[in-house]
């Protein structure tokens, strides 16, 4: 497996920090409750594309917290870091 990282830490991204274009992205959403104060959600910024945190599964690739997958074969991986204020993120292939 090949993976490609730059080892560069990113700031998490929270819902309040998206323009309302990116939050209609991501419409399976409960805004409402989210707006309220009573859930919460992270993303990540990468390549131009915008992740759901909270979409991702853990990861079984030694060093990576967790990861989404693009294809059976390739996908990015997630890695937390400073006090889970930033991640770096690698991307993976089979």
């Amino acid at each position: 497996m090949k993976i490609i990282t730059n080892n560069q830490p990113r700031d998490i991204i929270y819902s309040h920090e998206l323009t309302p274009k990116e939050a209609t992205w991501f419409d399976y959403l409960n805004w409402d409750a989210i707006e309220a104060g009573s859930e919460s959600a992270e993303f990540v910024r990468y390549k131009g594309e915008i992740y759901h945190l909270q979409d991702t599964e853990r990861s079984t690739i030694d060093g990576w917290d967790s990861m989404l997958t693009d294809t059976f074969f390739s996908g990015i991986l997630i890695k937390w870091c400073n006090d889970f204020e930033q991640v770096i993120i690698g991307r993976f292939y089979g």
